[in-house]
């Protein structure tokens, strides 16, 4: 019988979930098709998208003239250098540049002892100053040498020959740490940093005493934590702030991570396992330790938010990606009730609905139960101009007016 509540329980959720996602666009919004297809990934250059799709072609087309070309089949990732140049590598391990429209083969993925390695397999490319790096299952690949995990400083990943999975996330932040984010559902999440400069990894880690009757915002509770953790801490008046990795607030699988010109973070984490649970927090990193602030205001929960609990109320909303717009200096962010830009004001924090594009939803996450995030990507080309990658209905192209999707 409780098997069977559990179950009628779920469904209702999703059936409720479903019916207040899919609402029409709050703008004029048509279907283009170019080249029949949906995509995994795309990068911009001026106007022209380059786009993985579906089948693994990698394509260009042109969200003013309509304009296409198709360039490459077989094509796992690319990446754009900081001189808009696109890279990227085949199934055959080879690396390439695209220049004008034509493909050029420039290197091979190679370091030493590779042939030995079996089962080898690239995940991503990522554009690292003048050069680029290639996450893959065995380490990180750069200047041709491998960047084994080190079990001293990595505990929450399998070590072997095969180092973990394809992360759900990988972000470069401005002190050149990648930040690899593993969505694992119901299951958790975990967090691995690389330090590209120091070529060391390391993870997210949760510091606390152990038996203690301490409050956590409590000054002893804060007194005996920096006493014993004095290398990973510091007391500012009676707030304790950590050093990254230690003790950053997530709480569920990391969906969004943007950084604007001044340092600052936003993260965006979700999880719906029977019911939804997300939240957003701003991160100030200063001086090595790190300041965090909720966003309460930003999704809607089914109950008062608890400011001094580290347990999340149930949300009314699956919280999504999130990007820095560079052209109007806000930060954004994708629930299933659309796209929302952050003011910050004098007297908090609050949004403002951009766009509530009608987008299909999938059911079904492969680590967890519920629904899978319908938009994965996002970026402004303008201080209006908005593209958009969807799981179901192509590339998004908002002109601040209406919106094209190019399949």
């Amino acid at each position: 019988m409780k098997i069977y509540f559990i179950l009628f329980c779920f469904t209702f959720t999703n059936l409720i979930f479903s019916q207040t996602a899919i609402k029409k666009d709050s703008v004029p919004a048509k279907l283009i098709k170019i080249f029949n297809t949906n995509y995994k990934e795309f990068k911009m250059v001026g106007n022209d998208v380059y786009a993985i799709t579906k089948g693994d072609s990698l394509v260009r087309f042109n969200i003013q003239t309509e304009s296409r070309v198709f360039l490459l089949p077989k094509v796992i990732s690319i990446a754009k250098s900081i001189t808009d140049t696109i890279v990227g590598f085949n199934k055959n391990n080879i690396v390439f540049k695209i220049e004008e429209d034509k493909v050029k083969f420039i290197d091979t993925i190679y370091f030493k002892g590779i042939e030995k390695i079996k089962n080898f397999v690239p995940y991503e490319i990522i554009s690292y100053q003048n050069n680029y790096i290639v996450l893959t299952n065995c380490g990180i690949i750069f200047n041709k040498i491998r960047y084994k995990v080190n079990k001293r400083n990595v505990h929450n990943l399998s070590v072997s020959e095969r180092l973990f999975d394809k992360p759900d996330l990988v972000y470069l932040d401005t002190k050149n740490r990648l930040w690899l984010c593993f969505d694992r559902g119901e299951f958790g999440e975990s967090l691995v940093f690389f330090d590209l400069e120091k070529k060391k990894y390391f993870e997210h880690e949760y510091l606390s005493l152990k038996n203690s009757n301490y409050s956590n915002n409590s000054v002893e509770y804060a007194l005996k934590m920096n006493k014993k953790y004095s290398n990973q801490t510091t007391l500012v008046g009676d707030k304790l702030l950590f050093k990254i990795p230690y003790n950053l607030p997530i709480f569920f699988p990391v969906k969004g991570i943007a950084q604007n010109e001044n340092g600052k973070f936003l993260l965006t984490q979700s999880l719906m396992h029977f019911m939804l649970n997300g939240n957003l927090f701003f991160l100030n990193e200063e001086n090595k330790y790190v300041n965090y602030t909720f966003l309460k205001k930003l999704v809607e929960y089914e109950e008062p938010f608890d400011e001094n609990s580290h347990h999340f109320n149930s949300t009314l909303e699956y919280v999504g990606g999130c990007t820095f717009n560079n052209f109007d200096n806000f930060f954004y962010y994708y629930t299933n009730r659309g796209f929302f830009k952050i003011i910050e004001t004098d007297k908090g924090v609050d949004r403002e609905l951009y766009l509530k594009p009608m987008i299909k939803w999938d059911f079904g996450l492969p680590n967890s139960l519920g629904y899978q995030m319908n938009v994965t990507k996002f970026e402004f080309i303008s201080e209006k101009e908005l593209v958009f990658l969807t799981t179901n209905n192509g590339i998004g192209y908002y002109n601040g007016t209406e919106v094209k999707y190019f399949q």
